[in-house]
């Protein structure tokens, strides 16, 4: 996986995909590959943004497994 791009260069890709600008066409200005287009604007029509959210755990792990869980019964 290659690196993220610039800020700028992220928000010129989303000014232009929002105008309706062909995306080969944003691949050739912007230099980057179709295929980091296209993954542009799937994100920004499923996320609103062009980066995928972050997607981790918070706060202190668990002191008890799920099959802690299960065995004791009375938790559940």
């Amino acid at each position: 996986m290659g690196k993220i791009l610039p800020q700028y260069k992220r928000d010129a890709i989303t000014d232009r995909i929002r105008q309706g600008v062909p995306y080969l066409d944003i691949a050739e200005e912007m230099k980057v590959s179709l295929q980091t287009v296209k993954n542009y604007s799937s994100n920004l029509k499923n996320f609103d943004s062009v980066l995928l959210p972050s997607v981790s755990n918070m706060g202190r792990p668990p002191l008890l497994t799920r099959e802690m869980i299960e065995v004791c019964g009375v938790l559940v």
